[in-house]
């Protein structure tokens, strides 16, 4: 994720929101919108990371899921 911040002229200002892949998430002038849009983008890429590790890890153990052992 990542967030610009344009001048437009003294004290307006565009924002522009991006995802990890370079997709343009959000425009606008608002300040808040913007950091909301990032914050939920990184919290969501976090998660599809850890999914992606746990399914990684699923996969490399044959399938078998070692967290319901005892």
């Amino acid at each position: 994720m990542h967030m610009i911040q344009e001048v437009l002229s003294p004290g307006r200002y565009k924002y522009k929101v991006y995802n990890a892949r370079g997709a343009l998430l959000f425009v606008g002038e608002s300040a808040s919108c913007a950091q909301s849009y990032y914050e939920i983008g990184e919290r969501q890429e976090l998660e599809e990371a850890e999914r992606n590790a746990r399914l990684s890890r699923n996969a490399d153990s044959g399938g078998q899921s070692n967290s319901n052992s005892v």
